[in-house]
């Protein structure tokens, strides 16, 4: 039913998590409190850089549209482990307490990640759309923007009224597709359109760089889809292939306005094109130690990204394979950062700065972390609470250590996370043009800050088969046939836009 006026009251929030099946780390409500945990109301209007950038969007577009807008839980933490069930339930009651408390709404605005799971809970988002959809009832429109890296549910797509996911890896889109979620909202609450999902499942799961061919020009089609009047939105779902759940691997959702025969259409042929792709997003890195080998320095700084433990994916981030395979070509004007080890901040904060004393860096927090750094190193710069910004947003990086050994510094994190920005450096002083090597834990998000310094970039897989699809037997959940597990997939099931019934892998 169509609604007249324009003053319409939007609640927002969020919960997020990456979560990875396979990681050693636990994930307890002390992740998100250290990460990100902002109450009900603590979002001033005009406070913009402590809004998260999804929440940003959902606030800029609902501005325009003359709404208010009503700030619930916004929660956040760096990939790891499944989340314990108590504290999730801590997580999910809070949000739902905060929109209960706000309603009447006339529309909710939810930013999740796609691949959240608690134990119990294999499909966190589904489980928080779905006590949504119990308090607003049947007719408040519910959208929801989430990471491509996700999980897509049945449940999430029949209890939300649309979900968008970011379109660029690296996400260089999360306002704009915050802002397409109220947008669209705005024409559902005045009838101009009414969506309709169409689901298509290629059977498939890979990782889908967006900065470069094939995908580049794969997106560039799925956003000139957008500009048909009978298509409101397309979206990839690469999958998250760390996450051992039935719902595991990727997808192409289209929303149309109420054409499910051409949402179908376009599902399928989005779908079948992104099968036939499959070995050019084949998802291979370059073994590090065969790499480094051939590595000519000298000219400008290198990137190399040791993209199998990055911290982003849930790996622990403290993995010094790659440093030793440089240390042992004789390359030391190195800088490695963020490195997560909490131990060697402590000691650094103890001695203080100037000291010089061994250390043993690294190599704790699993059988994937390597052998430690036993080295004399300088406490060259410590601060209490350093932080990297991206899209006006400040990531917590907790107390922050550079160390020194010769030619290799090491930016030392008590907070776990990826390098996004080039302050995860520069906060403690680093000359990055005079480096080198640069190293960075990350697999992608880093690339667009870093291009402008680097001479050449790299992603690289050190001896951590922590964030490595690996064999399909470690997966007690995984429903098969899916490439690259499988070669042969089910007859015809290219041809259909439902999911088809597959078998179950048993273990």
């Amino acid at each position: 039913m169509a609604i007249e006026g324009a003053s319409f009251k939007l609640f927002c929030g969020a919960v997020s998590h990456e979560t990875n099946s396979f990681s050693p780390i636990p994930t307890s409500i002390e992740n998100f409190k250290s990460n990100m945990m902002i109450y009900r109301g603590a979002l001033g209007p005009s406070d913009t850089k402590d809004w998260p950038e999804p929440l940003q969007g959902f606030r800029e577009e609902a501005a325009e549209l003359g709404w208010t807008i009503d700030q619930g839980l916004c929660a956040s933490a760096t990939p790891s482990g499944p989340c314990n069930r108590a504290d999730y339930e801590i997580l999910r009651d809070t949000l739902i307490a905060d929109l209960s408390a706000a309603m009447p709404v006339d529309a909710v605005a939810l930013c999740l990640h796609g691949a959240m799971m608690a134990h119990g809970y294999p499909d966190c988002e589904g489980d928080i759309i779905a006590h949504v959809r119990r308090i607003v009832g049947p007719d408040i429109p519910i959208g929801v923007v989430l990471d491509p890296h996700a999980h897509l549910s049945a449940t999430m797509v029949e209890q939300a009224t649309l979900l968008i996911f970011f379109k660029e890896y690296p996400h260089t889109d999360v306002k704009a597709s915050a802002r397409a979620v109220v947008s669209l909202l705005a024409r559902s609450l005045r009838g101009e359109v009414t969506p309709v999902a169409s689901l298509y499942n290629p059977q498939m799961i890979s990782m889908y760089f967006t900065d470069k061919p094939p995908m580049r020009d794969f997106v560039d089609a799925m956003i000139k889809a957008e500009t048909r009047s009978e298509i409101l939105s397309v979206s990839l779902v690469h999958g998250f292939p760390w996450g051992d759940t039935p719902d595991m691997g990727s997808r192409m959702l289209v929303y149309s306005d109420n054409d499910s025969e051409a949402g179908d259409a376009l599902a399928s042929r989005f779908g079948q094109q992104l099968y036939e792709l499959r070995h050019e997003t084949a998802y291979e890195l370059p073994d590090a130690g065969e790499f480094v080998s051939t590595l000519n320095v000298g000219g400008g700084p290198i990137v190399l990204a040791d993209a199998a433990d990055n911290p982003g994916g849930g790996a622990p981030g403290d993995n010094t394979t790659l440093i030793h395979c440089l240390l042992k070509q004789g390359i030391e004007n190195i800088v490695v950062a963020p490195f997560w080890d909490p131990c060697a901040v402590a000691d650094a904060f103890a001695h203080g700065e100037g000291a010089s004393v061994l250390f043993r860096v690294g190599g704790k927090v699993s059988a994937f972390s390597g052998l430690p750094i036993d080295r004399e190193f300088e406490v060259v710069r410590l601060v209490e609470r350093a932080e990297q910004v991206v899209e006006n947003w400040h990531w917590p990086m907790g107390r922050t250590a550079l160390l020194r050994s010769g030619g290799l510094e090491i930016v030392v994190t008590s907070e776990r996370l990826q390098a996004i920005n080039t302050d995860v450096f520069t906060c403690v002083g680093v000359d990055l043009e005079a480096k080198d090597v640069i190293v960075v834990k990350s697999a992608q998000h880093f690339v667009p800050a870093f291009e402008p310094i680097a001479r050449e970039i790299h992603q690289l897989a050190a001896e951590d088969g922590l964030l490595r699809f690996g064999d399909a037997n470690r997966y007690k959940n995984l429903i098969r046939p899916m490439w690259p597990f499988d070669t042969i997939l089910l007859a015809g099931s290219l041809g259909d836009c439902q999911i088809q019934p597959q078998k179950k892998l048993n273990n």
